[in-house]
């Protein structure tokens, strides 16, 4: 070195700059990222869902359409019901509510179904805690399905379950939504 040089000072980032569970180590100092980004919009609920599965021998048939991100999920006729979960565990942590919105109860004229929405860390339909039922009928639209899930912390398998309220018609969601929310 011919003449001094002046270094100019450096600073790691925030802990909120890097995604969680990721370090950064600089000059021999490491910070831990604490960034956590959840939903990119109200009906996207994982951004990268793998599917649905439908419970144990239910009748009717559980789906989650993922270009879509809705879900179609009937009960059978003859008082049935049917219960599945998505694929993908969700993070509940940071939320107050769990939300299913039904845009319109799809039903044959005159019949009616119970619809409820739950969580459990369990895939096999075992533990489920669920919110209060909907009872909708063929001219019910926009309604909304919710659970409380500010008491709980980690990833959870969301359910949900149709039970029909008619002995003899088909009915279910068509288009159903699920969002986490703090509102």
């Amino acid at each position: 070195m011919t003449s001094n040089y002046t270094i100019p000072a450096f600073a790691l980032p925030p802990a909120n700059a890097l995604r969680k569970g990721y370090s950064y180590t600089l000059y021999g100092k490491t910070v831990t990222g604490a960034l956590e980004q959840w939903l990119a919009s109200p009906a996207d609920v994982t951004g990268n869902e793998t599917g649905a599965t439908k419970i144990g021998t239910s009748t009717g048939f559980f789906s989650w359409h993922a270009s879509e991100k809705v879900l179609a999920v009937f009960a059978g006729s003859n008082g049935g019901s049917t219960l599945g979960r998505l694929n993908t565990a969700v993070n509940v942590s940071p939320y107050k509510y769990l939300k299913l919105f039904v845009p319109r109860a799809y039903s044959q004229s005159g019949s009616q179904y119970y619809t409820k929405v739950g969580i459990s860390l369990q895939a096999d339909g075992s533990g489920v805690t669920y919110g209060a039922e909907v009872l909708a009928s063929s001219v019910t639209t926009n309604f909304n399905v919710i659970l409380d899930v500010t008491n709980y912390s980690g990833m959870y398998f969301i359910y949900v379950s149709v039970r029909s309220a008619s002995t003899t018609k088909e009915n279910g969601i068509q288009g159903g939504t699920i969002s986490l929310s703090n509102s």
